[in-house]
């Protein structure tokens, strides 16, 4: 918990250092893993159709937020809400006592970033990737019907190739929901976004849990529905 005035500029020299940390540690999951079960028998198209429908268009969403790099944590608050169909989306990130961070908006090819603290208006690359990882938290979780499909005896995997690389859907569980999205550029992994705890918003499915891994920029943002 920080305190407004006397602690902003430490708190601004955190936020300094969290955006200039670089390194790869370990990281853990404080969510609970979905139980593998067999996918034999499951259609694909069925799969992929009904976990399309169960997705809201739309969605406001709270989270409390953990940004993690090596040797340094940081958590805060955030809203995100988008249009699916859009392809727009606004997230803005806060402290605990109410100290705004920075607020996007963007759409499926820009970002605008209304406000930002200045460590990260000094380094715009660093907002451009917030930006692109919460594209990939909340946007594109259903693949095409012209995705490839790979078995395997626990997971249903669907595969699409773009121009930017390879996206992998896994889907398993139960209630047969994306578990894990990978994205690929060759051999080398991108980002990964795992979903956890699903459960029922306004009818519609909601993980409770988010943890994306950028491997490129090398940190870690958890979600924690709220």
């Amino acid at each position: 918990m920080f305190m407004i005035g006397c602690c902003k500029a430490r708190w601004q020299g955190w936020i300094g250092a969290l955006l200039l940390a670089a390194l790869t540690g370990c990281r853990t999951v404080p969510f609970d893993e979905t139980p593998r079960v067999s996918t034999r028998a499951w259609d694909a198209e069925t799969v992929r159709a009904e976990f399309a429908d169960r997705l809201p268009p739309r969605f406001e969403w709270r989270h409390a937020m953990t940004f993690e790099f090596p040797f340094f944590k940081m958590s805060a608050l955030g809203i995100a809400a988008g249009d699916r169909v859009a392809q727009t989306f606004t997230l803005v990130c806060f402290t605990h006592t109410g100290v705004t961070l920075f607020e996007m908006q963007g759409d499926g090819e820009s970002v605008q970033a209304r406000f930002t603290i200045p460590e990260m208006a000094a380094r715009p690359e660093m907002g451009e990737a917030i930006a692109e990882d919460a594209r990939r938290m909340f946007f594109n979780l259903a693949p095409s019907a012209n995705a490839r499909v790979r078995r395997r005896r626990q997971k249903l995997v669907f595969v699409e190739e773009a121009a930017s690389g390879r996206v992998e859907y896994d889907f398993g569980g139960d209630d047969r929901v994306l578990l894990e999205k990978r994205y690929r550029r060759g051999w080398r992994k991108r980002a990964t976004v795992r979903y956890f705890e699903y459960g029922e918003d306004d009818g519609f499915l909601r993980p409770r849990g988010i943890v994306l891994r950028n491997h490129e920029r090398k940190y870690q943002l958890v979600f924690r529905a709220l």
